[in-house]
């Protein structure tokens, strides 16, 4: 799996992904946007991601399939 946010420009900032999944996302320190820290991450994680995925309030988080 690979994972993604997209267009990053629309995060609202919030850090539900990084609450919901901090081995995947962060947010950064320099513009207090979300960001992806581990693009192909293990499936072990396939739950949180998920999780963080269906509460992004800006519906910008991708999952997509290897």
């Amino acid at each position: 799996m690979k994972v993604k946010i997209e267009p990053r420009d629309e995060c609202l900032g919030d850090a539900i992904c990084a609450d919901e999944c901090p081995e995947v996302f962060v947010i950064d320190d320099e513009d207090g946007l979300a960001k992806v820290i581990n693009e192909n991450p293990d499936e072990s994680l396939r739950e949180a991601i998920q999780n963080a995925a269906d509460e992004c309030p800006a519906e910008i988080i991708i999952i997509e399939e290897d």
